[in-house]
């Protein structure tokens, strides 16, 4: 089995707000020849973090500390990397991103992908 990430933008849509916006794909393939492309996205432009509940100490150091799930809305999200244990099994996904959930001045008109243009790009 073979399985490609790669990152695509949605150019049609608005972008002062990024939260729908299209930014992955998937293609696999059982042979290498033959290839599909899925239908949704492996990824969307939402990154759920974990940000821990404290009262305003050092909590980074502390163990078993509550969290709190936030979401974060992402313009981009590019260069995807899957990690895989001794088993075969991905495991993590490591990407570039742009922070910014919405960019108010188009550069170039196409869609949340402008947001990196005038925002840091991780």
């Amino acid at each position: 089995n073979f399985h490609c990430f790669y990152h695509v933008y949605t150019t049609n849509l608005p972008s002062f707000d990024c939260v729908n916006s299209t930014v992955s794909a998937h293609a696999f393939s059982r042979d290498g020849y033959e290839w599909h492309i899925s239908k949704t996205q492996p990824y969307d432009s939402q990154l759920e973090i974990r940000v821990p509940q404290g009262n305003g100490q050092d909590v980074q150091h502390q163990k078993n500390t509550a969290t709190t799930t936030r979401f974060i809305t992402l313009a981009t999200r590019e260069r995807p990397k899957p990690l895989f244990n001794r088993d075969g099994i991905m495991t993590h996904l490591i990407q570039g991103v742009c922070g910014s959930p919405f960019c108010e001045t188009p550069k170039t008109h196409a869609g949340c992908t402008d947001c990196k243009y005038k925002q840091w790009d991780y």
